[in-house]
């Protein structure tokens, strides 16, 4: 019986977080050596078998769906070449056949339902001979599951993937005719290769949807990401993505926290402080917009990657005279080596990362990683993301502290992974790919706990044990509010507009940042102490 196989990256994105909810532009890359694989195979009995051993340990068996409840919600399409954004009908119908199961067990098997169902309809409608069953295994290859690395988006991406290339060896039709033999026919080694361009729109169109099954109201950039591989820019004005340029070779340490976060909470904390101060919001945004911005002149000074970006920007907004602000073009000398190019887009990150933390996405937690980063190799780190907690990203240019630095992270108790921005997205595979080395991930020790007086003692270190047994929980911050903490942020993030003046070469404006750096980071170190005073007195109180 026929078994196909499919891989697809996860993703990071590098600058524009929040912000592109806004208009800005916002750059995301794939993480080729990271990836989930999904290996489907035909089965005798007409129903679908689904393993989601990573995402949901706990199903051990599988979760079978039969046929007959799938034809009794979902519509019978005839096209499986031309891809459909399920209708909130259908979703309501796909998750009323699933309650009661896990969240994240159930959005998976929707997920795997409505594609079957629609790229190999015969299996579900055909006459009993083409009534094969589909068995889908999904396994992770070194990504994370649930940290913010787009790991729904490669499921969707590989699941997609994999289904139509299954399709393509039961029926023969998704390509056109006449179309070379041997770009179908692939290798049969556990490397793989990528599936011909006539087929990635296709493909991706397929991925969203079942984002969609899955998420509701995707943005798109995650599994467009996934399924071309390299960078991605999003600007949500134009409402469409485009690929980049080949990026400069650039190592990266991805930092895991475990913090839990919420990402609509996050989302909705910036909109109300966005709403409340939009004086003192939207030039955030608008700097935001600006490392963007000079991320593309750094890998195409040309301007040829950036001619539609510029007339996408975000509006100036009026200075506090009442005149409209105005920015003097810039234009970045091309880095000489590589040396070069990491160093600026090391300053890049350590400039967004501090607008992040203004628009109140922060965590103590990441706030860690990005000291012990500037500790060990003077290296730059930013969250990725939604914020909040979650994962962090390491501009690895000091390889000499590498080591150093990681075992620094694991202290902390947050896991480590090495991986590479860019690179090749969705891959067919005649054998299950190989795992990725061991030396790419590091987990974490977690230090007990200081509050449980059950505790080991404090010169201990506690090895880790199951995620859902040891792990340190720290509470994703309350969304922005208008006190000190917000204020504490805001004022905090005057370093970052001082540092995007100077990078722009706008020299008038240095003294008057320098001011506002000092004046920001005293505020912010009176606030931050202010907080902690409270609730140690509210601790005392207790």
């Amino acid at each position: 019986m026929p078994r196909s196989i499919a891989s697809a990256p996860g993703k990071v994105i590098l600058f524009g977080e929040h912000a592109v909810v806004y208009g800005v532009t916002a750059i995301a890359a794939a993480l080729s050596d990271l990836r989930i694989v999904v290996q489907v195979d035909t089965l005798p009995d007409p129903h679908i078998e689904v393993h989601l051993p990573d995402a949901y340990p706990e199903d051990t068996t599988g979760t079978v769906v039969t046929y007959e409840k799938l034809v009794d919600i979902l519509p019978h399409r005839t096209e499986p070449l031309t891809p459909i954004v399920p209708s909130e009908a259908v979703i309501e119908k796909l998750r009323n056949l699933f309650d009661g199961k896990p969240e994240s067990l159930a959005q998976g098997v929707m997920a795997v339902s409505f594609l079957t169902a629609n790229i190999l309809p015969e299996c579900l409608w055909g006459e009993d001979e083409s009534r094969r069953g589909i068995k889908v295994q999904v396994k992770s290859a070194g990504l994370p599951i649930g940290a913010g690395l787009g790991s729904s988006a490669s499921f969707a991406v590989a699941l997609s993937a994999a289904l139509l290339r299954l399709r393509q060896l039961m029926y023969c039709d998704i390509f056109p005719q006449g179309f070379p033999v041997e770009e179908i026919a692939g290798d049969d080694t556990p490397e793989g290769w990528q599936p011909p361009g006539v087929v990635l729109n296709m493909l991706n169109g397929w991925a969203y949807a079942a984002e969609v099954v899955i998420h509701g109201e995707p943005s798109g950039l995650d599994n467009t990401t996934s399924c071309f591989g390299g960078a991605v820019r999003l600007n949500r004005t134009l409402g469409r993505f485009e690929t980049l340029p080949p990026l400069p070779e650039m190592n990266i340490l991805l930092t895991n926290t475990h913090v839990p976060r919420t990402t609509k909470t996050l989302v909705r904390g910036v909109r109300v402080l966005h709403d409340a101060m939009p004086a003192v919001v939207k030039p955030i945004l608008e700097s935001v917009e600006g490392v963007s911005q000079e991320f593309l002149r750094l890998i195409d000074p040309s301007g040829s990657s950036t001619a539609t970006a510029e007339t996408t920007s975000t509006p100036p907004v009026a200075s506090p005279a009442g005149t409209p602000s105005k920015s003097t073009p810039h234009v970045p000398k091309k880095p000489d080596s590589l040396d070069e190019f990491i160093d600026a887009v090391g300053q890049l990150m350590n400039v967004n990362q501090g607008l992040l933390c203004a628009l109140g996405v922060g965590h103590p937690a990441l706030n860690r990683v990005v000291e012990a980063s500037a500790k060990h190799g003077n290296m730059a780190s930013k969250l990725t993301g939604a914020g909040g907690g979650g994962c962090a990203i390491t501009l690895v240019s000091n390889e000499e502290h590498l080591d150093e630095l990681r075992d620094a992270l694991c202290d902390l108790g947050y896991d480590t992974f090495m991986s590479k921005v860019g690179g090749v997205g969705v891959k067919w595979h005649g054998q299950h790919p190989n795992p990725p080395p061991m030396d790419m991930v590091r987990i974490g020790r977690v230090k007990p706990d200081e509050t449980n007086t059950t505790q080991a003692p404090s010169d201990t270190v506690v090895e880790r044990q199951p995620r859902s047994e040891s792990v340190v929980k720290e509470s994703t911050p309350p969304a922005p509010s208008l006190g000190l903490y917000t204020l504490a942020n805001i004022l905090s993030g005057t370093v970052t507009v001082g540092a995007m003046a100077v990078l722009f070469g706008k020299v008038e404006t240095v003294v008057l940042a320098l001011v506002a750096c000092l004046l920001g980071y005293a505020c912010s170190k009176l606030a931050c102490a202010l907080l902690s005073s409270g609730g140690n007195k509210k601790e005392k109180r207790n």
